[in-house]
């Protein structure tokens, strides 16, 4: 009858519009193709009715459009991960099986097959293939999200040694902050981050995801940031550093050559080395005073300071390695157990 197919009308139309509101014009897009592939599938198309009578043809057809979704859902809104160590304490615990929301920041488009899941098993056995399993294949790209990482956030990004590899910290220092820590403190701007981090944490009961990188044993162990004779700091002592933003503008004399030089060539591609209080580009054998920054980075920490590998020891993480913000508990796994306390904990 008419009021029901208005109501319905009006229900898909407000479904593919409302991610308009935020811009999100790609999953309006998705969405739209969705109820269109769902509308042919019920169509009275001869070979369409055929494939929905055939059992084995429409079980084909469903099984099909399921592993698609889930990738899709893996690859857009979310993914599951795993909790190993224990830098995230009083966050997060061992054995936690965390959802992060990759629509929260915007989702990162695959940047090679590898990032594709499920899918990426048929190129796992072709070793032609797997001679790029570290490379980027496609251009860095970031859809439209609900907003941009705040501060003290709990995020999941890649690793900045293996591109397969997740690291889970919270969000310290954001581009173009000045961060300092002094005696574990965490000042950032002038102002003692730690206390609010402090507070918000005061009644939280989380501690500590297999998929993360177990490198947290490498805390205490390697050299810190940025590994020059310029600069003595310690994880308790740390800094004071401007954390690049795009744009952002540096003189190139010998210590900030020193503490920038390692961000500038692996994510950027400049090959910069100091040479008599300016920096020579290798390659061209041309000399530049100045260094323009083309991304934005952040600087992440774990809850658990005197035990994390972070971005003490790794340095600026680029906006293209975040993955997404960590939102919940779903339940907590380990050694054969669950705990009953971890189910569907919000993360602060």
């Amino acid at each position: 009858d008419m009021p029901r197919k208005l109501i319905i009308i009006v229900f898909i139309t407000a479904i593919i519009l409302f991610p308009i509101l935020w811009k999100m014009y790609w999953l309006s897009g998705f969405l739209l193709l969705a109820i269109l592939l769902l509308w042919l599938w019920n169509s009275k198309l001869p070979f369409l009715r055929y494939a929905r009578t055939n059992p084995w043809l429409s079980l084909s057809v469903y099984l099909f459009a399921a592993v698609l979704l889930a990738v899709w859902v893996r690859i857009f809104l979310f993914e599951v991960y795993t909790i190993p160590s224990g830098s995230m304490e009083n966050t997060l615990l061992p054995g936690d099986r965390v959802l992060v929301f990759k629509l929260a920041y915007g989702p990162a488009l695959p940047r090679s097959p590898f990032d594709i899941p499920w899918f990426n098993v048929l190129f796992l056995v072709s070793d032609k293939a797997k001679q790029r399993f570290q490379e980027d294949w496609w251009t860095f790209r970031r859809l439209k999200g609900l907003a941009t990482p705040g501060h003290n956030e709990v995020m999941v990004f890649r690793s900045p040694h293996n591109r397969h590899e997740f690291l889970i910290k919270r969000s310290a220092g954001h581009p173009g902050d000045t961060l300092k820590i002094i005696n574990n403190q965490v000042w950032l701007n002038g102002l003692n981050k730690d206390l609010a981090i402090a507070s918000m944490l005061k009644n939280n009961d989380y501690l500590w995801v297999n998929e993360f990188m177990n490198s947290d044993s490498a805390a205490n162990t390697n050299p810190v940031f940025p590994y020059s004779e310029f600069y003595h700091w310690s994880i308790g002592n740390f800094g004071p550093l401007i954390i690049p933003r795009k744009g952002m503008t540096i003189p190139l004399n010998d210590s900030l050559v020193a503490l920038y030089s390692n961000t500038i060539k692996d994510v950027e591609g400049i090959d910069l080395m100091a040479v008599s209080q300016k920096a020579v580009n290798p390659s061209t054998d041309t000399f530049k005073e100045y260094y323009t920054f083309q991304n934005d980075y952040y600087f992440l920490l774990g809850d658990n300071r005197n035990a994390s590998y972070d971005s003490r020891y790794f340095g600026f993480i680029p906006e293209q390695n975040i993955v997404g913000r960590a939102v919940l508990v779903l339940f907590n796994f380990r050694d054969g157990n669950f705990n009953k306390k971890r189910w569907l904990r919000k993360i602060r």
